[in-house]
């Protein structure tokens, strides 16, 4: 009853892999209209599947491997956000002399209220908040053994 029926999950993964190729063909369209000295992430995959087609492996269409590597960038990304942020969120419940630090520091260099790209990079006790829960998460994984090769 809860679970989603078959229907609806092909209906999602249909529009989650239309959303991926929409990105990507419009990333091919900008690396057409001018040559990038950088390679990002999204060119290196591109490469990658185009090299697989032409190698004649038969490892599975280049759009396939397209989408999939799409997919796991996005949903592990998403998910590690979102386990820093809950981190986040209950440690400062824990220690509130923390959030007044930073709270002010968000006061100070937020002059509007609101951060923006450049202010983000400027707050201190911020990132420094969110580099220690994350080595915090990875060496409690690293002892759990959900990273057994690190």
């Amino acid at each position: 009853m809860f679970l989603p029926n078959n229907k609806k999950v092909v209906t999602l993964e249909r529009e989650v892999e239309l959303l991926i190729w929409e990105t990507v063909k419009q990333r091919q369209q900008e690396c057409l209209d001018k040559s990038l000295g950088q390679k990002d992430l999204m060119q290196l995959i591109l490469e990658s599947a185009m090299n697989d087609e032409s190698d004649g492996s038969g490892k599975g269409s280049p759009q396939k491997f397209i989408v999939d590597n799409c997919k796991n960038i996005y949903f592990a990304g998403h998910e590690t956000t979102a386990i820093t942020a809950s981190w986040c969120l209950m440690l400062l419940a824990l220690h509130p002399e923390w959030q007044s630090r930073i709270q002010e520091e968000v006061a100070q260099v937020c002059t509007n209220g609101l951060p923006n790209a450049d202010s983000i990079s400027r707050l201190k006790t911020v990132n420094t908040l969110i580099y220690n829960i994350s080595l915090i998460l990875i060496s409690c994984k690293k002892k759990v053994g959900f990273f057994p090769n690190m």
